[in-house]
């Protein structure tokens, strides 16, 4: 084992002599490292990563500190020059409760599959890390700093666990996010997402979030979280009231409307159909279980384009981009 006395440094004397010239290993494809951002920015220092090399960085700092390495560690997975401009698609994953940290997974292909949907809103994402070309697990205020440089981002996944700050990120983040067809919202505070998408009373339209937004995927939840009343939201209002609403509110102001709204609650809604209550999320909050649920029901069943498909099913976009291709995960 090495250990490592005092603060690491993003560089040494070898690496300042003049002439220094990075070690090329061509036949390597992929390299994942774990511990701290400084050291990993030295190390990728002495090596010449490729554009194609798949790369993962996960930070196992909890707090902004290795700040001042983020603009070496930029340059030398090549972010600003090939990775951002190239991001065809993006997820914005955050795991454990009170973590600060968020991983941000991009690949050059539209139709790419970057994460399956959580099962559940305490489940843990499950990453297809062999669609992932760059993964920087980081604190999220770093993150934030890689968003503005994704504008060409066609397909958007955000995935949240139960409990993680929903704070996070906001409207601002994503302003630059012109080009998304496509966007996953996955696990739980749905509705801190969803509310993103609408427009403020007097806004300028010309403002709206996802101007270009086709097709969204709502997942890793359950029914009960899209019609249960939340108090942020508003007296009586749900997730599937507020969605209804907002995409009415795209629509009205001539926006390209979103054509589809697929919700991954298939096997519940069976259940629910059947009145096996106690086989869904509903039974043990509501006494009069049926007729409050299937009140509820009606604005989610209203929403434009809704499409109901199975909870373990992903959406990822086709070649063809006037399709759309159904990715299920085996369940184990």
């Amino acid at each position: 084992m090495h250990t490592i006395d005092g603060e690491p440094d993003l560089d040494c004397g070898a690496c300042l002599k003049p002439g220094f010239n990075p070690i090329a290993i061509p036949s390597l494809l992929s390299v994942k490292l774990r511990g701290c951002i400084t050291i990993f920015t030295h190390l990728l220092n002495h090596m010449h990563c490729h554009s194609a090399m798949k790369i993962q960085i996960h930070s196992e700092s909890r707090e902004p500190a290795d700040a001042t390495a983020l603009p070496e560690l930029r340059r030398l997975v090549q972010f600003d020059d090939v990775r951002a401009p190239t991001a065809r698609a993006v997820a914005l994953i955050s795991e454990l409760v009170g973590d600060s940290l968020v991983e941000l997974c991009i690949s050059s292909s539209a139709t790419a599959l970057l994460a399956f949907h959580r099962r559940h809103p305490r489940d843990e994402a499950t990453r297809n890390d062999s669609d992932i070309e760059l993964c920087l697990a980081l604190h999220y205020n770093q993150i934030r700093e890689l968003l503005h440089g994704l504008s060409e981002t066609e397909v958007l996944t955000v995935s949240r666990m139960m409990g993680s700050n929903k704070a996070r990120f906001t409207r601002q983040d994503f302003l630059s996010f012109t080009s998304v067809r496509h966007l996953t919202i996955s696990g739980a505070n749905i509705d801190a997402s969803v509310s993103m998408l609408g427009l403020m009373k007097g806004q300028d339209p010309s403002t709206i979030l996802f101007p270009s937004l086709s097709t969204l995927s709502i997942g890793g939840s359950n029914v009960w979280s899209l019609i249960s009343v939340l108090p942020e939201l508003g007296e009586m209002e749900t997730i599937a009231v507020c969605l209804n609403s907002t995409l009415q509110s795209r629509q009205a102001i001539g926006e390209r409307p979103v054509k589809h709204v697929f919700l991954h609650i298939e096997e519940e809604l069976a259940d629910i159909q059947a009145e096996r209550w106690e086989l869904t999320s509903c039974s043990k909050y509501l006494q009069n279980v049926g007729k409050v649920v299937q009140e509820r029901l009606e604005p989610m069943k209203a929403i434009p384009g809704m499409v109901v498909w199975p909870y373990d099913a992903v959406v990822v976009l086709d070649t063809d981009e006037s399709k759309k291709r159904l990715m299920q995960r085996g369940i184990e």
